[in-house]
């Protein structure tokens, strides 16, 4: 999405979409993916440069309300959603930090043709480990490097809250 969110094609990207809770970080990555998926613009003003299936997962909001939040988007931008180019991960529980669900998730996503976009929201419910020391959440951003290098195709855009003072964590 041209001046918003990157992509580099020989090496993917990863990046992290940071906002306090209630932010609408959800809907915003709604909308980064119903522009892929359709072509259209984000947000209404940022061209898509490079449009194809998207994934999400949202470990938070029912699968329902995901639904009802894109064809709401789809509504006013006068489109239909693309159902073979948008799909929901159909898991309970992800964990970034496990290796069989790394495996799992990898495997899936290399299924999928043509991936141009992957979201997570939001990163707090997607592993084990304190997100608030760095050490310990090392590996599973070496596993998200793994799987943006993996996937040298697509954008992978993580939901995170900010911290107290709303800065990145």
């Amino acid at each position: 999405i041209e001046g918003i969110v990157p992509r580099f094609p020989d090496d993917g990207c990863a990046g992290y979409l940071f906002g306090p809770a209630k932010a609408r970080k959800s809907l915003l990555l709604c909308d980064f993916a119903l522009s892929v998926a359709t072509g259209t613009d984000a947000l209404g003003k940022y061209p898509v440069r490079h449009p194809g299936s998207c994934v999400g997962f949202f470990a938070e909001d029912p699968r329902g309300e995901v639904s009802r939040r894109m064809h709401r988007l789809a509504r006013g931008r006068n489109v239909e959603i693309p159902r073979d180019r948008i799909r929901l991960l159909d898991v309970h529980a992800l964990a970034l930090d496990d290796y069989e669900h790394q495996q799992r998730l990898v495997a899936t996503l290399k299924s999928i043709p043509d991936l141009a976009f992957l979201w997570f929201d939001p990163m707090v419910r997607l592993h084990h480990v304190n997100d608030n020391h760095a050490e310990e959440l090392a590996p599973v951003h070496t596993f998200l490097r793994t799987l943006a290098r993996l996937l040298p195709q697509a954008t992978l855009l993580f939901a995170h809250h900010a911290n107290k003072e709303g800065g990145s964590r």
